[in-house]
């Protein structure tokens, strides 16, 4: 059985800016993309193995702890990644208030490379949100001591369902 895998992580903002005047109209209108393409492997640019779910946090329960040397892949086989290209989380909320916390938040072996080895970093994503931390020429490591990515529950409507994917390599 041999297995591959592709991935493209795209970002895209369109927009029209304009100001009507009494001397003349001003109009800026601008569609920027960026697209990465992951091949499959596990050098520069490459992704050998993905990891996806769906995650709810309550205000009883707020803390999703991914451990990222145990996450299982879609066959269903335990994935230790040691190096993560590109991450998504999606807050899947529509309520004002209902934000998510993402990172180390001080937790165990927390995985604080993207938060430059700060083990209390945080970066919040809100109601509708995205988050997507990129990175595919060198990645963000993995290791025993950087390996726990927490998302935490911080909103108002008692619980916040929410979308992770990542991508990587493993040793």
């Amino acid at each position: 059985m041999v297995r591959s895998l592709t991935a493209t992580v795209k970002s895209k903002v369109v927009w029209t800016f304009q100001e009507t005047g009494a001397v003349a109209d001003t109009k800026q209108a601008k569609d920027y993309e960026h697209e990465t393409s992951l091949a499959n492997g596990d050098s520069a640019e490459e992704a050998e193995e993905m990891f996806q779910a769906e995650y709810t946090v309550t205000s009883g329960s707020p803390n999703q702890d991914v451990d990222l040397a145990t996450v299982t892949n879609i066959f269903g086989d335990a994935v230790d990644f040691d190096n993560v290209r590109a991450v998504q989380i999606v807050n899947k909320s529509t309520t004002a208030g209902d934000t998510l916390k993402v990172g180390p938040q001080g937790v165990a072996n927390g995985w604080d490379v993207p938060f430059d080895g700060d083990n209390d970093g945080v970066i919040l994503c809100g109601p509708k949100g995205k988050l997507v931390l990129d990175n595919p020429v060198d990645g963000y490591a993995v290791n025993s001591g950087s390996k726990v990515l927490r998302v935490s529950y911080d909103g108002t409507s008692g619980s916040i369902t929410f979308d992770l994917v990542m991508f990587g390599t493993k040793p």
